[in-house]
């Protein structure tokens, strides 16, 4: 299964309604489409499921995304537990995903595209092999590689330039 970690895009530094809250500024949404050329570019398959946290900037961000990829709305899953996610919770997040799409009903889910917050996302990119050049994903930044159905790493994960 490929799997894809997206860090939001460029969030205003303040909200009066606290950090949940921020909002995408221009370039924000302009990195959300800009990832979604990425994905394309690099022939990767489209999501099947994209998973984010329920705060605001990473809702916007997964929403640009979708729109850029024609992608129906009913792909994009809230998961309150991804707001500020530890390493420790998204690995078992993954695993249980592999696990559970694996399982699948319906068919196995082909990619899942996560779109999250630092530092759990970058810690997770490293842990997943991504060579990062500052050692955290920036804003807007998309890694992406293949889990097997034990959440492990089968192909190496990369930034997508």
């Amino acid at each position: 299964m490929r799997l894809s970690l997206l860090r939001h895009g460029i969030a205003e530094t303040h909200s009066d309604t606290g950090d949940f809250e921020r909002m995408l500024t221009p370039r924000g949404s302009e990195q959300a489409r800009w990832a979604a050329d990425r994905l394309q570019s690099h022939g990767a398959m489209l999501p099947d499921r994209v998973l984010c946290s329920p705060a605001r900037r990473t809702r916007q961000t997964a929403e640009s995304l979708l729109k850029a990829l024609t992608l129906p709305p009913t792909c994009l899953e809230l998961m309150s537990p991804l707001y500020l996610a530890d390493l420790g919770t998204l690995t078992a997040l993954i695993q249980g995903i592999a696990i559970a799409s694996d399982a699948a009903v319906t068919g196995p889910t082909r990619h899942i595209l996560l779109v999250g917050h630092n530092p759990g996302l970058s810690e997770l990119a490293q842990h997943l092999g991504a060579q990062l050049p500052t050692h955290e994903l920036a804003t807007g930044a998309l890694v992406s590689g293949e889990i097997n159905d034990a959440g492990i790493v089968s192909t190496p994960f990369a930034l997508l330039t």
